[in-house]
């Protein structure tokens, strides 16, 4: 009589030692548990086929040479397995391209619109070059000329050099971004926002909402909305009133995205006009507010900035708007 529990016995060593060697094989990070399971259910299936080939083959009673073959055979379909569950880690997409204005590149390759910006990509433009992004949580990223800037993540840039402006109004409210420099960190509360590091100065100034400043060694401190402060590695700075017509926001003029749509009514123009000037758009009365809706603007010039668009649009509409430090006034006629 045949000795089934012997087999049986001998049958499940190999598979123990068969086990062992996948476990200690191990998978790289990614792999589900559900995903190994089947891996192994495919490889103790092929083992029970060649063995029950070679006992059919040569009686009931397998040899030692083929017990070795087939754990060899076993050994090879595990690691091929494996190595076909190792695929190559998934990319982090951190933003894609809306606007440039020259050239820019990632690793030697030219940037054009719509092409994606993986996670710890570095971009560089020169004295010539701008960019404009969107995350991938939907704010809005312009990155001035002469400008350094690593992409870690959706929610994490770091400034090198330059400047780079944010507008998270297409972000929710819990996904804030983080820029980090070498003087301190600075993440949004849902605003509009510029950080500048020239040299050992940095400069953070806010349009809309407000900002977090983290410093090394010193208490965190909010930045709200028209005020502008001046940091430096030992000095904490003193914050002062932000002008809306501050020169030093222009550029971003330059990278405004749709400041002029294909068709509008002049009451959706100026509003993106207000938005990029960080201001608010206020009517002078009703009856402009529903003028200002009933025309209609066409035919802009995609590449005009959002000034060169007014002017435009001033031989259109009978129109005249006025601007303080917080708001912008129309009448529309």
């Amino acid at each position: 009589m045949t000795n089934t529990k012997g087999n049986d016995d001998k049958r499940s060593g190999e598979m123990d030692s068969v086990g062992q060697l996948i476990n200690y094989a191990g998978a790289r990070e990614g792999i589900q548990a559900e995903t190994m399971n089947a891996a192994r259910r495919n490889v103790t299936a092929h083992w029970e086929n060649v063995v029950a080939t070679q006992q059919g083959r040569g009686g009931r009673r397998i040899t030692h040479w083929y017990a070795l073959a087939a754990s060899l055979i076993v050994v090879t379909g595990a690691a091929l397995l494996l190595a076909q569950l190792r695929t190559t880690p998934e990319v982090i997409l951190t933003a894609s391209v809306d606007h440039i204005l020259g050239d820019v590149f990632i690793d030697d390759v030219a940037l054009r619109p719509g092409d994606k910006i993986p996670a710890d990509a570095r971009i560089e433009t020169d004295a010539e070059s701008r960019i404009a992004v969107r995350m991938a949580n939907g704010q809005s990223l312009r990155i001035d000329t002469s400008s350094e800037l690593f992409f870690h993540s959706p929610e994490h840039v770091s400034l090198q050099s330059g400047a780079v402006y944010i507008d998270s109004d297409g972000a929710p409210e819990h996904l804030p971004i983080l820029i980090s420099t070498s003087i301190a960190s600075v993440q949004d509360v849902g605003t509009q926002f510029q950080v500048r590091l020239l040299n050992a100065t940095l400069i953070v100034g806010v349009r809309e909402g407000s900002v977090e400043i983290a410093q090394q060694g010193q208490a965190s401190r909010a930045i709200d909305h028209g005020r502008f402060i001046e940091l430096s590695p030992m000095s904490q700075g003193e914050e002062r009133l932000l002008q809306h017509d501050d020169p030093s926001w222009e550029w971003i003029k330059t990278l405004a995205p749709d400041s002029a749509a294909p068709k509008s009514t002049l009451e959706q123009f100026l509003r993106r006009y207000a938005d990029e000037l960080g201001v608010r758009l206020r009517w002078t009365d009703i009856v402009s507010e529903e003028n200002a809706r009933k025309i209609e603007i066409s035919g802009l010039d995609e590449d005009a900035t959002p000034s060169e668009s007014l002017e435009i649009v001033h031989a259109i509409a009978d129109f005249k708007i006025r601007t303080d430090n917080e708001s912008i006034w129309a009448t529309v006629e």
